[in-house]
Protein backbone atom coordinates (compact mmCIF):
# COMPACT_ATOMS: atom_id res chain seq x y z
CA UNK A 1 0.00 0.00 0.00
CA UNK A 2 2.65 2.06 0.49
CA UNK A 3 4.06 2.12 -2.39
CA UNK A 4 1.02 2.37 -4.43
CA UNK A 5 0.63 5.41 -2.29
CA UNK A 6 3.90 6.73 -3.16
CA UNK A 7 3.03 6.41 -6.65
CA UNK A 8 0.19 7.72 -6.80
CA UNK A 9 1.50 10.94 -5.47
CA UNK A 10 4.58 10.85 -7.97
CA UNK A 11 1.21 10.85 -10.93
CA UNK A 12 0.10 13.84 -9.28
CA UNK A 13 2.90 16.32 -9.92
CA UNK A 14 2.39 17.63 -13.34
CA UNK A 15 6.15 18.10 -14.83
CA UNK A 16 6.26 21.87 -16.42
CA UNK A 17 6.68 21.93 -19.79
CA UNK A 18 9.72 24.18 -19.55
CA UNK A 19 10.99 20.48 -18.03
CA UNK A 20 9.65 17.63 -20.48
CA UNK A 21 12.85 17.53 -22.52
CA UNK A 22 15.33 17.79 -19.42
CA UNK A 23 14.00 15.05 -16.84
CA UNK A 24 11.16 12.55 -16.34
CA UNK A 25 8.56 13.28 -15.06
CA UNK A 26 8.99 10.41 -12.13
CA UNK A 27 12.13 12.50 -11.47
CA UNK A 28 11.08 15.82 -11.57
CA UNK A 29 8.54 14.36 -8.59
CA UNK A 30 11.64 12.87 -6.65
CA UNK A 31 12.84 16.77 -6.89
CA UNK A 32 9.73 17.89 -5.40
CA UNK A 33 9.44 15.43 -2.91
CA UNK A 34 12.85 16.04 -1.85
CA UNK A 35 12.41 19.44 -2.05
CA UNK A 36 9.05 19.82 -0.25
CA UNK A 37 10.88 17.26 2.71
CA UNK A 38 13.42 19.91 3.08
CA UNK A 39 10.94 22.59 3.59
CA UNK A 40 9.38 20.08 6.23
CA UNK A 41 12.73 19.52 8.17
CA UNK A 42 13.00 23.24 8.26
CA UNK A 43 9.62 23.91 9.44
CA UNK A 44 9.25 26.09 7.07
CA UNK A 45 5.31 26.78 5.27
CA UNK A 46 5.32 25.54 1.54
CA UNK A 47 1.92 27.98 -0.15
CA UNK A 48 2.03 25.85 -3.54
CA UNK A 49 4.53 23.82 -5.40
CA UNK A 50 3.90 24.17 -8.57
CA UNK A 51 5.12 25.07 -12.48
CA UNK A 52 8.49 25.13 -11.07
CA UNK A 53 7.94 27.36 -7.93
CA UNK A 54 8.37 26.59 -4.35
CA UNK A 55 6.00 29.07 -2.89
CA UNK A 56 6.92 29.68 1.12
CA UNK A 57 6.08 31.97 3.79
CA UNK A 58 8.66 33.06 6.35
CA UNK A 59 8.18 35.16 8.71
CA UNK A 60 4.67 36.70 7.09
CA UNK A 61 6.89 37.08 3.69
CA UNK A 62 6.46 35.31 0.93
CA UNK A 63 9.33 34.12 -1.09
CA UNK A 64 9.39 32.05 -4.77
CA UNK A 65 12.22 29.58 -5.01
CA UNK A 66 12.29 28.58 -8.73
CA UNK A 67 13.89 25.30 -9.58
CA UNK A 68 14.89 26.34 -12.76
CA UNK A 69 18.61 26.11 -12.66
CA UNK A 70 18.59 23.66 -9.75
CA UNK A 71 16.43 21.03 -12.11
CA UNK A 72 19.53 21.86 -14.92
CA UNK A 73 22.30 20.68 -12.45
CA UNK A 74 20.80 18.28 -11.09
CA UNK A 75 20.09 16.14 -14.06
CA UNK A 76 23.81 16.19 -14.36
CA UNK A 77 24.50 14.19 -11.36
CA UNK A 78 24.66 11.01 -9.93
CA UNK A 79 20.72 10.07 -8.61
CA UNK A 80 22.42 9.26 -5.33
CA UNK A 81 24.00 13.06 -4.63
CA UNK A 82 20.27 14.72 -5.49
CA UNK A 83 19.36 14.90 -1.58
CA UNK A 84 22.83 16.67 -1.06
CA UNK A 85 22.52 18.54 -3.67
CA UNK A 86 18.69 19.79 -3.29
CA UNK A 87 19.69 20.29 0.54
CA UNK A 88 22.56 22.54 0.03
CA UNK A 89 20.46 24.92 -2.66
CA UNK A 90 18.09 25.52 0.02
CA UNK A 91 20.16 26.18 2.44
CA UNK A 92 21.79 28.97 0.63
CA UNK A 93 18.33 31.15 0.94
CA UNK A 94 18.03 33.66 3.57
CA UNK A 95 15.07 35.73 5.18
CA UNK A 96 16.46 39.04 3.79
CA UNK A 97 13.24 40.65 3.81
CA UNK A 98 14.00 43.55 6.62
CA UNK A 99 17.38 44.44 4.56
CA UNK A 100 15.03 44.77 1.23
CA UNK A 101 12.61 47.14 3.36
CA UNK A 102 15.54 49.44 4.07
CA UNK A 103 16.73 49.16 0.36
CA UNK A 104 12.92 50.36 -0.48
CA UNK A 105 13.04 53.75 1.24
CA UNK A 106 16.31 54.15 0.46
CA UNK A 107 17.98 54.80 -2.90
CA UNK A 108 21.56 55.92 -2.13
CA UNK A 109 22.01 52.41 -0.30
CA UNK A 110 19.99 50.19 -3.00
CA UNK A 111 21.60 51.58 -5.87
CA UNK A 112 24.66 49.87 -6.26
CA UNK A 113 23.11 46.59 -5.50
CA UNK A 114 20.76 47.17 -8.47
CA UNK A 115 20.93 44.46 -11.00
CA UNK A 116 19.08 43.32 -14.19
CA UNK A 117 18.24 39.43 -15.27
CA UNK A 118 16.70 38.44 -18.17
CA UNK A 119 13.80 36.31 -18.73
CA UNK A 120 12.01 34.09 -21.11
CA UNK A 121 8.67 35.88 -21.43
CA UNK A 122 6.89 32.85 -21.92
CA UNK A 123 7.70 31.72 -18.01
CA UNK A 124 4.83 31.28 -15.91
CA UNK A 125 5.01 33.45 -12.77
CA UNK A 126 3.17 34.11 -9.69
CA UNK A 127 -0.22 36.58 -10.09
CA UNK A 128 1.81 38.76 -8.27
CA UNK A 129 4.48 38.86 -10.82
CA UNK A 130 2.94 41.04 -12.78
CA UNK A 131 3.51 44.09 -10.69
CA UNK A 132 7.73 43.35 -10.97
CA UNK A 133 9.49 46.17 -12.43
CA UNK A 134 10.57 44.90 -16.04
CA UNK A 135 10.59 46.11 -19.81
CA UNK A 136 11.51 43.83 -23.35
CA UNK A 137 14.43 44.86 -24.32
CA UNK A 138 15.28 41.70 -26.58
CA UNK A 139 11.68 40.48 -27.89
CA UNK A 140 10.92 37.34 -26.71
CA UNK A 141 11.93 38.03 -23.28
CA UNK A 142 11.48 40.06 -20.41
CA UNK A 143 14.23 42.21 -18.69
CA UNK A 144 13.73 42.65 -14.72
CA UNK A 145 15.13 45.04 -12.43
CA UNK A 146 16.80 43.27 -9.53
CA UNK A 147 18.57 43.61 -5.72
CA UNK A 148 21.42 41.39 -5.46
CA UNK A 149 22.11 41.06 -1.33
CA UNK A 150 24.08 38.33 0.39
CA UNK A 151 23.98 36.11 -3.24
CA UNK A 152 20.12 36.42 -3.60
CA UNK A 153 17.88 38.20 -6.10
CA UNK A 154 15.06 40.19 -4.75
CA UNK A 155 12.95 41.16 -7.80
CA UNK A 156 11.35 44.68 -7.39
CA UNK A 157 7.78 45.47 -8.27
CA UNK A 158 6.64 49.44 -8.97
CA UNK A 159 5.11 49.68 -5.59
CA UNK A 160 8.47 49.09 -3.95
CA UNK A 161 9.62 51.96 -6.04
CA UNK A 162 7.71 54.52 -5.00
CA UNK A 163 9.85 56.26 -2.17
CA UNK A 164 12.76 56.31 -4.66
CA UNK A 165 11.25 58.61 -6.81
CA UNK A 166 13.49 58.31 -9.64
CA UNK A 167 12.77 58.08 -13.38
CA UNK A 168 12.24 54.30 -14.35
CA UNK A 169 14.64 54.70 -17.24
CA UNK A 170 17.29 56.30 -14.67
CA UNK A 171 16.83 52.78 -12.86
CA UNK A 172 17.18 50.87 -15.53
CA UNK A 173 20.50 52.08 -16.99
CA UNK A 174 21.72 52.00 -13.30
CA UNK A 175 21.07 48.71 -13.17
CA UNK A 176 22.29 47.91 -16.42
CA UNK A 177 25.84 49.63 -15.77
CA UNK A 178 26.10 47.55 -12.19
CA UNK A 179 26.36 44.30 -14.17
CA UNK A 180 29.41 42.93 -12.58
CA UNK A 181 32.22 42.54 -15.17
CA UNK A 182 34.23 40.86 -12.55
CA UNK A 183 31.65 38.23 -12.44
CA UNK A 184 32.52 37.08 -16.39
CA UNK A 185 34.70 34.59 -15.88
CA UNK A 186 35.40 34.18 -19.34
CA UNK A 187 35.46 35.97 -22.74
CA UNK A 188 37.04 33.85 -25.41
CA UNK A 189 37.40 35.40 -29.07
CA UNK A 190 36.56 32.67 -31.47
CA UNK A 191 36.76 32.31 -35.34
CA UNK A 192 33.92 30.82 -37.57
CA UNK A 193 34.47 29.50 -41.16
CA UNK A 194 38.21 30.53 -40.42
CA UNK A 195 37.14 34.66 -41.02
CA UNK A 196 34.49 35.51 -38.68
CA UNK A 197 35.19 36.77 -35.41
CA UNK A 198 32.57 36.14 -32.83
CA UNK A 199 32.88 36.24 -28.83
CA UNK A 200 31.63 33.88 -26.01
CA UNK A 201 30.57 35.34 -22.84
CA UNK A 202 30.64 33.30 -19.79
CA UNK A 203 29.44 33.88 -15.96
CA UNK A 204 27.09 32.49 -13.61
CA UNK A 205 24.68 35.31 -13.83
CA UNK A 206 25.44 37.87 -15.56
CA UNK A 207 26.12 36.92 -19.56
CA UNK A 208 23.39 38.01 -21.11
CA UNK A 209 22.51 41.24 -18.85
CA UNK A 210 26.19 42.69 -20.28
CA UNK A 211 24.41 42.50 -23.55
CA UNK A 212 22.88 45.27 -22.81
CA UNK A 213 25.74 47.26 -22.57
CA UNK A 214 28.22 46.36 -25.23
CA UNK A 215 29.11 49.29 -26.80
CA UNK A 216 30.37 50.55 -22.88
CA UNK A 217 31.22 47.43 -21.54
CA UNK A 218 32.95 45.30 -25.05
CA UNK A 219 33.23 47.79 -27.55
CA UNK A 220 35.45 44.68 -29.42
CA UNK A 221 31.78 42.96 -30.03
CA UNK A 222 30.45 45.70 -32.18
CA UNK A 223 30.77 46.15 -35.87
CA UNK A 224 30.51 48.79 -38.07
CA UNK A 225 26.76 47.41 -39.09
CA UNK A 226 26.05 46.37 -35.39
CA UNK A 227 26.04 42.81 -33.83
CA UNK A 228 24.40 39.67 -33.61
CA UNK A 229 23.99 38.14 -30.18
CA UNK A 230 22.40 35.22 -28.92
CA UNK A 231 21.14 34.64 -24.96
CA UNK A 232 20.93 31.37 -24.52
CA UNK A 233 21.30 30.91 -20.92
CA UNK A 234 21.80 33.83 -18.60
CA UNK A 235 25.20 33.10 -17.81
CA UNK A 236 26.12 32.17 -22.04
CA UNK A 237 26.15 34.93 -24.68
CA UNK A 238 27.40 35.20 -27.77
CA UNK A 239 28.31 38.45 -29.79
CA UNK A 240 29.98 38.53 -33.56
CA UNK A 241 30.67 41.97 -34.67
CA UNK A 242 29.15 42.72 -38.06
CA UNK A 243 31.67 43.88 -40.98
CA UNK A 244 30.70 42.06 -43.96
CA UNK A 245 27.50 40.26 -45.64
CA UNK A 246 27.93 36.87 -44.37
CA UNK A 247 25.68 37.65 -41.29
CA UNK A 248 23.75 34.54 -42.19
CA UNK A 249 26.74 32.06 -42.33
CA UNK A 250 27.43 33.09 -39.34
CA UNK A 251 24.64 32.41 -37.57
CA UNK A 252 24.22 29.21 -39.51
CA UNK A 253 27.50 27.81 -38.14
CA UNK A 254 26.65 29.35 -34.24
CA UNK A 255 23.22 27.76 -34.36
CA UNK A 256 23.87 24.17 -33.14
CA UNK A 257 26.20 25.80 -30.17
CA UNK A 258 23.59 28.23 -29.13
CA UNK A 259 21.00 25.41 -29.46
CA UNK A 260 23.20 23.16 -26.96
CA UNK A 261 23.46 25.95 -24.13
CA UNK A 262 20.12 26.51 -24.78
CA UNK A 263 19.03 22.85 -23.70
CA UNK A 264 21.19 21.52 -21.40
CA UNK A 265 22.86 24.47 -18.79
CA UNK A 266 21.15 26.28 -16.31
CA UNK A 267 19.25 29.87 -16.43
CA UNK A 268 17.77 29.25 -20.18
CA UNK A 269 16.41 32.69 -21.64
CA UNK A 270 16.02 31.82 -25.40
CA UNK A 271 17.50 30.31 -28.28
CA UNK A 272 16.80 32.99 -30.90
CA UNK A 273 19.69 35.66 -32.75
CA UNK A 274 19.02 39.08 -32.47
CA UNK A 275 20.80 41.99 -34.53
CA UNK A 276 21.51 44.67 -31.97
CA UNK A 277 22.05 48.13 -34.01
CA UNK A 278 22.54 51.78 -32.47
CA UNK A 279 20.42 51.28 -29.45
CA UNK A 280 17.72 49.35 -31.29
CA UNK A 281 17.32 45.22 -30.66
CA UNK A 282 15.63 43.56 -33.60
CA UNK A 283 14.91 39.26 -33.68
CA UNK A 284 16.32 37.63 -36.32
CA UNK A 285 12.96 35.72 -37.75
CA UNK A 286 13.34 31.74 -37.45
CA UNK A 287 11.04 29.19 -38.45
CA UNK A 288 11.17 25.06 -36.99
CA UNK A 289 11.78 22.57 -39.79
CA UNK A 290 12.71 19.95 -37.69
CA UNK A 291 13.66 19.11 -34.34
CA UNK A 292 17.30 19.96 -35.14
CA UNK A 293 16.59 22.37 -38.27
CA UNK A 294 15.07 25.85 -38.77
CA UNK A 295 14.92 28.56 -41.63
CA UNK A 296 16.42 31.71 -40.31
CA UNK A 297 15.86 35.34 -42.42
CA UNK A 298 17.46 38.84 -41.23
CA UNK A 299 15.51 41.56 -40.31
CA UNK A 300 14.32 43.94 -43.55
CA UNK A 301 16.34 46.53 -41.43
CA UNK A 302 19.81 44.86 -41.85
CA UNK A 303 19.25 43.06 -45.20
CA UNK A 304 18.94 46.95 -46.24
CA UNK A 305 22.14 48.20 -44.33
CA UNK A 306 23.74 45.32 -45.59
CA UNK A 307 22.86 46.21 -49.56
CA UNK A 308 24.62 49.26 -48.81
CA UNK A 309 27.72 47.71 -48.42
Amino acid sequence: MGLFNLFKKKRGIPLPDAYASLISAADYADVIGIALRYHKEKQITVISSDDGDIHVSIDGQRQHRYLDNLVRWIIQSPKGDWKKIIYAHFDKFKDNSSAIKFFQKDFEHASPLLRVLIKNDQIKWPEESSTFLSRCDFPGTRTFIVIEFENQFCYISTKDIQEWEMPIDEIFDIAIGNTPAEEITSVTEGTLLDKFPFFLFLSGDFSASLMLDLPNRAPFAVGSYGTIIAIPTKGTAFAHPIESKNVLDVVVELLPTVEKFYYEDPGQITNNFYWSYNGTVLVLPMVRTGETTATITLPDELISLLNSI
